[in-house]
Order: structure tokens, then C-alpha cells, then sequence
């Protein structure tokens, strides 16, 4: 599943002509596309984490597994939280855009018998352990930090929840990071959250809002 028809094309071409065992069953470039092909997915379903809507990726791949087929994520983005984030969901595999077209079919292969393709770069980010958000607390943290950051309040509206679920959304994430209270500021909160892979380092950041 992938949004740019020309890689699509491509890989799905040369994953059914290379002699690599793999039959190429659907090729979808958006979520409610493959949605609506829930009950005919092949046995892996190699999924994107960018296709330009605002499902979380732990409840996408959740669906597709509820479906009987296998994931493997295919993505441009990368970094420990969310290869962990794609891993916890249920995910067998994680490979970077980057990564060769061999490396794709034999992930494939193995995700097909129920087994891990397992990279360097999954292997770093599983072992190393870190902080781990839920994708509600991703969200939150997201809107409430990003950038110039906003108020909580339009936080809770962006994301339709209350203003105290925010609060406890932001308590539990301060628990997680080992802070007691709710003392840190945003500034020196978004940083621990920058360093973890959770936030991009970002400047113009205001701190009294």
C-alpha cells in the first residue's frame, strides 16, 4: 500500500516478474482504498505510514491484521519510537524506503510464514527500549508542542476531547519521561521528547503560551 503510483507500479511490478515465489494481489495508494478490500487482502500487506489521512498507524495495522494478513511496514519515515510504535501493533517487519528491493521480497517471504525480517535499524530501536507513547499521547504532544505550540485548550478541540483528558494525556507522557509534577515547562518538555525521536528538533518554540 503506497500513495506514489510510480514506486507502487514499480515494486509491484518486479515483485511479480523476479522469480521471488511472491503473486502481487492488490495495489491500493490510500487507506480507504484498501479498506474496502478488507476481506480479499493477500497474505502480507506491505503498508505505509504516510498516505495522507489521520488514522493512527497502530489502528491500521491492527485492521489489517484483524483481517488475516500480515504486515510489513514500508516507509520514508523511520526512527526508533515508530519502528517500536509498528512492532508493538503487531507489525513482523519495518524497512525504509531506502532499503533494496530484495530486502523487500525476502521480508515478504518471511512475513508470509509468520516470521520477522529483522534489520539493523529494528534491532537498534527494539533493544534500545525508550519511552513509549500511546498513539493518543502522540497526538496530543503533537498539537500541544510542535512548533509554536498551542494551548491546551485548542488541543482538546483539534482532537475532540476534553481539556482535563489533555491534562492527563500530558501527566502521563511528564510519568513516562520520569518527572514528577508539572513543574517542566514546555520548552524543556518538548526537548526530552525531541531526544527520545518522539518530537523533531524545532526552533521558535514560545515558551509562555
Amino acid at each position: 500500500m503506497e500513495d506514489h503510483a510510480v514506486l507502487r507500479e514499480g515494486l509491484a511490478a518486479w515483485l511479480n516478474g523476479g522469480g521471488h515465489g511472491i503473486r502481487v494481489m492488490g495495489r491500493y495508494g490510500s487507506w480507504d482504498e484498501l479498506a474496502a478490500h478488507r476481506g480479499a487482502l493477500a497474505d502480507v500487506v506491505l503498508l505505509d505510514v504516510l498516505l495522507g489521512d489521520d488514522v493512527p498507524l497502530r489502528e491500521k495495522i491492527r485492521s489489517v491484521l484483524d483481517s488475516g494478513s500480515q504486515v510489513v511496514i514500508f516507509s520514508s519515515l523511520s526512527g526508533g519510537p515508530l519502528i517500536r510504535e509498528a512492532i508493538d501493533a503487531g507489525a513482523l517487519s519495518f524497512l525504509p524506503k531506502t532499503s533494496s528491493a530484495r530486502d523487500v521480497a525476502a521480508a515478504v517471504r518471511l512475513a508470509a510464514q509468520g516470521r520477522r525480517y529483522m534489520t539493523a535499524e529494528m534491532e537498534q530501536a527494539l533493544s534500545a527500549g525508550g519511552v513509549r507513547l500511546t498513539p493518543r499521547e502522540h497526538q496530543v504532544i503533537s498539537l500541544y508542542l510542535v512548533g509554536e505550540g498551542q494551548s491546551m485548550e485548542r488541543t482538546g478541540r483539534e482532537l475532540r476531547i476534553s481539556v482535563d483528558s489533555v491534562k492527563k494525556h500530558l501527566a502521563s507522557v511528564r510519568r513516562k519521561l520520569g518527572i514528577r509534577g508539572s513543574r517542566t515547562g514546555k520548552l524543556a518538555l518538548r526537548e526530552m521528547l525531541s531526544q527520545e525521536g518522539w518530537l523533531p528538533p524545532e526552533n521558535g518554540f514560545e515558551e509562555n503560551r
